[in-house]
């Protein structure tokens, strides 16, 4: 995350400096090897933290939108609970012999069911 990016700016910062102290001493082959080198993998390496918090942002709202779904759908349960209720004390309980029920309880995201 934050760390990582931030050594990944620190070794961009001295590849810029390694640069400009080669360019003033005129660089060497196996320098300019080096720094090519040094540049894409710090390319490389930025463009990968890119990608993997534009994976955290995606990931993140799906999470955001499944937990809508979720208290939408319990919403909906409620709601035809309680229109099952009502036609069942409209007919006076006579229909059925069964008894009727809605418990609710905090979820809990850590629970094995």
């Amino acid at each position: 995350g934050q760390v990582a990016r931030e050594d990944l700016f620190a070794a961009k910062k001295l590849q810029e400096e390694h640069a400009a102290a080669s360019t003033a001493a005129g660089p060497s082959a196996s320098d300019k090897k080096m720094a090519a080198k040094l540049a894409a993998e710090t390319e490389a390496l930025l463009y990968n933290c890119a990608k993997f918090e534009l994976q955290v942002a995606e990931t993140r709202q799906l999470k955001e939108e499944e937990e809508l779904k979720m208290a939408e759908t319990a919403e909906d349960m409620a709601k035809l609970y309680f229109k099952i209720d009502g036609l069942r004390k409209a007919q006076g309980y006579r229909l059925t012999t069964q008894r009727l029920e809605m418990h609710m309880k905090p979820y809990d995201p850590n629970a094995i069911e």
